[in-house]
């Protein structure tokens, strides 16, 4: 989505604010589209997508999920760690 927003203010001038607000619009309704019609899961009442197989979800490590360490990994570098490297995120 971010390429379509730099697209229109590089080539027509639209503010890439603007864009993505509206485009935002435009993702919810296609997955609204996604999850209540070709990948909802059949004979189920409420709109809902099937459960991920174990061998395809991630880890767990000391009870936590392993996406868990890799997201405070990231709010640590970026927001602790920016004095160190003398640049902002």
């Amino acid at each position: 989505m971010a390429l379509v927003a730099a697209v229109l203010k590089a080539y027509r001038g639209v503010h890439e604010v603007i864009t993505t607000i509206m485009l935002n619009s435009i993702v919810i309704a296609l997955s609204d589209y996604l999850t209540s019609n070709p990948f909802k899961e059949p004979d189920q009442p409420l709109t809902r997508t099937p459960k991920i197989q174990d061998s395809a979800q991630m880890p767990d490590l000391l009870g936590l999920p392993l996406g868990f360490f890799s997201s405070y990994r990231t709010f640590h570098h970026t927001l602790v760690d920016h004095e160190k490297y003398h640049y902002w995120f």
